[in-house]
């Protein structure tokens, strides 16, 4: 092929089907571990250097030596949107309509408590039909292939059971779930049973008035997982965002921990999103990229 390269993501996207965020991904998992990783007709075929080719029994025994990569990804609204959840920051996001300080607060939780409950009541009952997309399918079947040969740390923005739907074999919700519900006195969680109501009681330590909330995490409080996500993501060797604006902290700094990243989003603005510690940016619908 003359003086290009395999190396080379747009080179190698034009050779063989396959989209380019997973060229990308696997060009950079296979630089992590001094392989170079190709995907063709539906498997991968690994070389070692450019002659001497490798068996797949041959590199889960290097990744099962201590050189296992691993890929972290984390997931935002705009995943989800293409199932009919709307995202939060767009032209019709919730928060063109709500304001967050009144809805989505701690402050709001405990001076309009029925607020907040009818706010999210309405969103879980918006949510419970809503069906995973092919991005959704694309990641759980991507962490279940890479298993052997990679760890996938699977983190999302999202409240939503969508990645669990699609078959994710492990997801951990950054900002809290729609499944289960916390106790504001005991503080333990538990699966969320119906909707939220004033004289609900918690299974637990059997309080009421109020007592049961949404397991999410409200502005103002601090997203989950904070105290391990630094480590994984200065371990992992490729750092994917899907479907997020990056505008949202703790969780738009992560990046910044990272040595490769790929971030694929329908943003199409550099000026608005500069993302200048990103490596790769694909834009476009997450079902299509």
């Amino acid at each position: 092929f003359g003086d290009r390269k395999f190396s080379d993501p747009l080179f190698a996207s034009s050779l063989f089907p396959y989209s380019s965020a997973s060229w990308i991904l696997y060009l950079h998992i296979a630089t992590n571990i001094n392989v170079s990783l190709f995907k063709i007709t539906n498997k991968a075929r690994i070389f070692l250097g450019s002659n001497n080719k490798l068996t797949w029994n041959k590199f889960k025994e290097l990744t099962l030596k201590g050189d296992r990569p691993l890929v972290f990804i984390l997931s935002g609204a705009g995943l989800s949107a293409e199932s009919g959840i709307p995202t939060f920051r767009d032209a019709n996001g919730l928060w063109r309509k709500y304001d967050p300080k009144e809805l989505a607060s701690i402050r709001a939780l405990e001076r309009h408590t029925q607020d907040v409950f009818d706010f999210y009541n309405e969103r879980i009952k918006n949510a419970e039909p809503c069906r995973p997309n092919a991005a959704h399918i694309a990641i759980a079947n991507f962490q279940k292939e890479m298993a052997p040969f990679c760890d996938v740390i699977n983190v999302t923005q999202n409240v939503d059971n969508l990645n669990e739907l699609a078959g994710a074999p492990r997801v951990f919700h950054l900002h809290g779930d729609f499944q289960t519900s916390l106790c504001r006195k005991c503080k333990k969680t538990f699966p969320r049973v119906g909707f939220y109501e004033r004289e609900q009681v918690c299974p637990v330590c059997e309080a009421t008035n109020f007592a049961m909330r949404p397991n999410v995490v409200l502005f103002g409080e601090v997203p989950y997982g904070m105290d391990w996500i630094p480590s994984y993501l200065k371990k992992a060797c490729v750092f994917i965002s899907v479907g997020t604006s990056g505008t949202v902290y703790p969780a738009a700094n992560f990046v910044r921990e990272t040595k490769a990243s790929i971030r694929i989003n329908l943003d199409l603005d550099p000026l608005i999103h500069p993302y200048s510690k990103f490596n790769h940016r694909i834009y476009g619908k997450c079902t299509e990229t």
